[in-house]
């Protein structure tokens, strides 16, 4: 793999709607998705170069090349969507929603759990500061969870901390 913080994929994975998931389903259902989802990452970069790990809360890293990034990410949505099938009711995957509470307190239909991601490709011979590279990194988080088709994003970020879509 090319160097993690230069050239390569760094992608960072966040479970969408996940508080209200929590809420609804319970700290051993919440806490088994957490756990799956490092299995499913531990096992897709299993053999290669790749590195994947928990970085907090809902909170996951994948660092990757060019190559396998989009793949990876792609993969771990669809064995996480499988899982999650273990976890919770048939009727509310099939369903794709379920009454819960939102942060605000209001119960509303509150789509499924799923992983958005914000794919940063870091380009140039030197790497923006690790500050404005986490602002980068959390706008791109935000703009993923508003894609509702794939809960994806890639950027291509500039030595100088320039983002754009690719």
């Amino acid at each position: 793999m090319e160097s993690p913080s230069i050239g390569s994929w760094n992608c960072y994975l966040d479970l969408d709607f996940f508080k209200a998931f929590n809420d609804r389903f319970g700290f051993p259902v919440a806490n088994g998705v957490i756990e799956a989802l490092g299995n499913i990452l531990q096992e897709a970069v299993a053999g290669t170069d790749s590195f994947a790990a928990h970085i907090g809360g809902d909170d996951f890293i994948l660092m990757c090349d060019r190559a396998s990034a989009r793949h990876l990410v792609e993969r771990t949505q669809k064995r996480f969507r499988e899982v999650l099938g273990r976890l919770i009711p048939a009727e509310t995957l099939s369903r794709g929603s379920y009454v819960g509470r939102q942060r605000s307190g209001e119960e509303v239909e509150v789509p499924l759990t799923r992983i958005a991601a914000a794919m940063l490709h870091l380009e140039g011979k030197k790497m923006p500061p690790l500050a404005e590279l986490g602002e980068v990194a959390a706008d791109a988080k935000n703009k993923a969870k508003q894609s509702i088709a794939t809960g994806i994003v890639e950027l291509e970020i500039g030595a100088d901390g320039t983002a754009t879509i690719v």
